[in-house]
């Protein structure tokens, strides 16, 4: 019987990078998608949360917030709030 670090090893991801989103050199520290499927909410250690176009890869200009401190968890609603 094969060890659990030998089983995990052999384990193939079934997810695939549709883009790459860059935060300014900040870590981003959450993502959640919106249902729609074509953007996600991040939030980093810049105090940040950021909507993002999974298309163009680029942040959505003027949906940015400023936070009090590190955005650790974010969330979208079912209907995208």
């Amino acid at each position: 019987m094969a060890s659990a670090s030998t089983k995990a090893a052999t384990l193939k991801s079934i997810l695939t990078p549709i883009t790459t989103v860059r935060s300014d050199g900040e870590r981003i520290l959450a993502i959640s998608y919106f249902p729609d499927g074509q953007r996600i909410i991040s939030g980093s250690d810049d105090k940040t949360s950021r909507q993002w176009d999974l298309k163009a890869g680029k942040e959505i200009e003027g949906a940015r917030d400023v936070c009090e401190g590190e955005v650790w968890a974010v969330a979208v609603s079912r209907d995208g709030r």
